[in-house]
């Protein structure tokens, strides 16, 4: 069952001299928004262990450095078909070069991106607020 609680995680990776961000479609019939990792908490989960299953249910992608909690808020949204206040938990997650594996019925495309332009992809404010928050806390 899920909780309402959500996760969100911001992938990046550090290249040289530059660090990109990984960022998602949604698919059409989802919204077609660029966004990060998010999703909602299995029952008896921890924040960290949902994560980790988000990522790699969304993107293949498995043991990704996982940082400190660097952003939380709060959305109105659904949940168990009720529209309520659920709460949002931010992390950062670092990962080197991994091959992305989409979750086709969530996802489309995905795209790594400079912080500038990962930073106009967005849509939602909070996730912008996020990974503003990222970007000065590995900077």
């Amino acid at each position: 069952m899920r909780l309402p609680v959500q996760v969100e995680g911001i992938i990046y990776r550090k290249n040289a001299a530059k660090i990109e961000y990984l960022l998602l479609r949604r698919a059409q019939k989802e919204g077609g928004f660029w966004q990060s990792i998010t999703g909602g908490l299995e029952d008896g989960e921890t924040l960290k262990n949902g994560l980790l299953r988000e990522i790699r249910e969304e993107t293949g992608i498995k043991n990704p450095k996982i940082t400190k909690l660097i952003f939380s808020f709060q959305f109105f949204g659904e949940y168990l078909s009720q529209k309520m206040w659920l709460t949002e938990f931010v992390y950062g997650a670092k990962v080197k070069n991994q091959k992305i594996k989409l979750c086709a019925r969530e996802h489309d495309k995905y795209e790594w991106l400079t912080y500038k332009d990962a930073l106009k992809k967005l849509k939602w404010p909070n996730n912008k607020k996020a990974l503003i928050k990222l970007n000065k806390a590995i900077n």
